[in-house]
């Protein structure tokens, strides 16, 4: 199903509770949906910023952080940027500016979409809703 590349990615459903997360690709690109503490829901690449890993390997599940298998780069479920082994007295790191690079996401009655334009017109929109 897709509105201006934005395409369905599953139910929410599947994640409906914190710590939930699916990993799909959109157009190539891999995606990783999770459902935050704060029971917010967001969308990332599924690419550590630091080797380019995968950072969930996993189709779904439940995990309290994400974590990078090659080098162990730790993000919480908000994207940012936890822990990185070996890092320490790098100079000019910004550890803001290396979390995981966020997806447009929305919900519409049980499903979820992702878009990887964040200037597409809302999904909402394009569904006649609003």
């Amino acid at each position: 199903m897709f509105w201006q590349d934005m395409a369905t990615r599953g139910s929410h459903r599947s994640v409906a509770k914190a710590w939930e997360f699916v990993s799909t690709q959109l157009a190539g690109e891999p995606v990783v949906i999770v459902r935050g503490t704060d029971g917010e829901l967001r969308a990332f690449f599924n690419v550590c910023r630091h080797h380019a890993a995968a950072v969930v390997t996993q189709p779904c599940g439940h995990a309290e952080i994400l974590q990078c298998p090659y080098h162990g780069w730790k993000y919480g479920l908000d994207g940012s940027l936890k822990g990185m082994p070996e890092f320490d007295g790098v100079q000019k790191f910004d550890r803001a500016e290396n979390g995981l690079v966020p997806i447009r996401v929305e919900t519409w009655e049980c499903f979820v979409f992702v878009n990887l334009d964040p200037e597409a017109v809302l999904c909402l929109n394009s569904l006649g809703v609003w």
